[in-house]
């Protein structure tokens, strides 16, 4: 939270309008981040489920093992646990597909912004934007610390959401 608030401090220090420039499209890189990445943790959530199921169904047949053969269920037991291992695959492809599609969303939104704040800082070193005097050094000051300090709020929500899954 510091390292949020310092970068965004020196960001607007060194150029106000730059700065908001820059932010303009990070709140939407960050949001679609953490929006797939809650869609990620549930389908995490329900893996971790369904290897519960698989390891007391493996428990339940192992301990019982005699009485298992005896029957001759054997087949049974495997199918269920087929059933149950295929979901675990499935989600857990979901869940990869998911974190690749928000991934990309999140870094193509951040690549705009990079664009847009490069095309503005362009402006700016010419003397035509609202800001005058602006150096090269101070875009790229700005350029580092808003968007490594945008990059805290993403990294943020990692220790959460393992608070949530522990729970």
């Amino acid at each position: 939270i510091c390292n949020f608030i310092t970068g965004y401090a020196i960001g607007f220090s060194k150029s106000w309008d730059l700065s908001l420039i820059i932010i303009v499209l990070l709140p939407l890189s960050t949001f679609s981040h953490l929006i797939f990445q809650h869609f990620a943790m549930k389908c995490v959530t329900q893996s971790m489920t369904d290897i519960g199921k698989a390891g007391s169904i493996a428990e339940e047949t192992i301990s019982n093992v005699k009485t298992v053969q005896s029957l001759n269920q054997e087949r049974s037991f495997c199918h269920e646990f087929e059933i149950v291992v295929k979901n675990i695959e499935k989600l857990n492809s979901k869940r990869s597909h998911l974190f690749g599609i928000g991934f990309s969303i999140a870094c193509s939104f951040q690549l705009a912004s990079y664009a847009l704040g490069i095309w503005y800082g362009t402006i700016l070193i010419q003397g035509k934007g609202r800001e005058k005097y602006v150096y090269a050094g101070d875009i790229i000051a700005t350029f580092f610390s808003i968007f490594t300090s945008s990059q805290m709020l993403i990294t943020i929500s990692q220790p959460l959401n393992a608070l949530k899954l522990a729970q």
